[in-house]
């Protein structure tokens, strides 16, 4: 009878599934769909799905331009990332996501860019967008179809950001003298994200100012953020004339 109960003992040991190895990649569980929310309130959806040995993922948002990342395993370990937006290309690499702590992929290109993810159980991520360490864009996801929890933030800081830049109209005097260069505009605008004031803060010539000054306020802004409300601020708008 002993003899028995050890070789079931044995047999159910071996019918049972084996335990996940520790230090596993988590990128592979990225795998499925997530409801996005930006900073603005913006929903979108996430889509990772593995495509021939990559893992490939399309956000689609309402009236807007999407976007794709592409995740390639490099030979040694970790993960080559391409995205593409209309706002431009992203290449870097992160290392395997191992653990419970963020994940952080570099700029191949040394441009100072980032992105970061951090993952809370199994239903909420974050995935932030910086350059040289600070965050400029980011969103928090919940798994599945249904919107992530309001009271949950989804980026706690960010600069103000500029949603639509208006086209400066070149001054005829500026092309009739040749003049041309980049004129930087100092913007400041107000919680609601409007414009409360613009000053010149560096020109080539005088000539170019006011179509510069214009273009900046007719532009539409988002405002800041701190601690996840919205907040006054500055931005640097440039304008390069050429001739």
């Amino acid at each position: 009878m002993r003899v028995f109960r050890v070789l079931l003992a044995i047999m159910l040991l071996g019918a049972s599934p084996p335990p996940a190895a520790p230090g596993a990649d988590r990128v592979p569980e990225l795998v499925g769909s997530w409801t996005c929310r930006n900073p603005a309130g913006v929903l979108s959806t996430v889509t990772y799905r593995t495509e021939d040995g990559d893992i490939v993922a399309d956000e689609k948002t309402p009236r807007a331009p999407g976007a794709h990342d592409r995740f390639r395993p490099a030979p040694g370990g970790g993960w080559y990332v391409d995205r593409d937006t209309s706002y431009g290309r992203f290449t870097g690499f992160g290392p395997a996501w191992t653990g419970s702590g963020p994940w952080l992929i570099d700029d191949s290109n040394k441009h100072g860019s980032s992105i970061r993810y951090e993952r809370v159980g199994d239903g909420t991520l974050w995935r932030t967008f910086s350059i040289a360490g600070r965050p400029y864009a980011g969103e928090v996801c919940a798994k599945g179809a249904v919107p992530p929890d309001p009271a949950l933030c989804a980026v706690a800081d960010l600069p103000v950001y500029v949603v639509r830049a208006a086209e400066p109209q070149t001054p005829s005097l500026a092309i009739d003298a040749g003049v041309r260069g980049r004129v930087e505009v100092l913007v400041s605008v107000d919680a609601g994200g409007r414009v409360v004031n613009a000053v010149i803060k560096q020109s080539p010539s005088v000539v170019l100012n006011d179509a510069a000054l214009g273009a900046a306020r007719a532009s539409t802004y988002r405002p800041a953020l701190h601690d996840c409300k919205p907040a006054p601020g500055e931005y640097l708008f440039a304008v390069e004339f050429t001739v």
